[in-house]
């Protein structure tokens, strides 16, 4: 397997998780008959997306089949797009969200030491 086929699957997997993410958020505060049917659109949705991804490589190279095809495939990988952006300002927020809490622990873990040098010094 490549190298770039590797990095393309594991961005597809993180795209797909952070999107996950998101909708499940989304939906937590729905009845559980809407929750259950708008996830088994998204889930319907994903999967056509990755489909498209592989229908615009495997039929780029050939003449497309049909125009509502062609139009169908685009649009899936705009909602591909639209999933990238979601998964961008979900891990900026992560990222954000993390450098405090490691800059706190690190501080705290310093300050602990302080304390029991003077209570070592006391």
């Amino acid at each position: 397997m490549s190298k770039q086929l590797l990095f393309f699957i594991l961005f597809v997997i993180a795209v797909e998780y952070y999107t996950f993410v998101a909708v499940r958020t989304a939906l937590r505060n729905t009845n559980n008959s809407v929750h259950l049917w708008l996830f088994i659109l998204y889930v319907i949705l994903s999967l056509a997306t990755l489909w498209s991804l592989y229908a615009f490589a495997h039929w780029g190279r050939t003449a497309w089949p049909s125009l509502t095809l062609k139009y169908t495939v685009n649009i899936l990988i705009g909602v591909f797009i639209g999933q990238v952006l979601i998964a961008a300002i979900m891990l900026l927020t992560d990222v954000v969200m993390i450098i405090p809490n490691i800059i706190s622990f690190f501080l705290s873990f310093r300050i602990i030491l302080l304390e029991v040098r003077l209570t070592a010094l006391v």
